[in-house]
């Protein structure tokens, strides 16, 4: 999935964590692996972990965001300003949490720590400089 990720801090069922902007440039690399703090009233339940880059407010658009008068069947041009860049997303099904062969269902109501398995990341972010 590399669109736009504004729209999943709207949804009711998300929980976002942000920082302050970047005042420095920031490399990840290697394996991320959030932990997380789960209860779910079902025997199994889905989380998705993702690792965003939200750009600046003021970002630049695009120059060639006019087509003239072409007709253009793609979405339309997406602003870049408060864009929010998907580096890094994974899945995560409860039952698999403690084995790929054997899963196991969730308690209803139990809380329990789990660890996110995301593959590995490499990723420089860039810090904004305001000009």
């Amino acid at each position: 999935m590399v669109d736009d990720q504004r729209f999943a801090s709207y949804r009711p069922d998300v929980l976002v964590y942000e920082t302050d902007p970047l005042q420095e440039d920031v490399t990840i690399a290697g394996p991320i692996s959030p932990k997380l703090k789960i209860a779910s009233s079902a025997t199994d339940s889905d989380f998705d972990v993702k690792l965003i880059d939200v750009f600046p407010e003021d970002y630049p658009d695009p120059d060639d965001m006019s087509h003239g008068n072409k007709r253009i069947l793609d979405a339309p041009p997406t602003h870049m300003g408060a864009y929010e860049e998907l580096l890094r997303g994974e899945p995560f099904r409860a039952k698999f949490r403690n084995s790929w062969e054997k899963p196991e269902p969730l308690a209803p109501a139990k809380r329990r720590t789990s660890t996110s398995p995301c593959r590995i990341c490499s990723t420089l972010s860039v810090a904004a400089i305001a000009s």
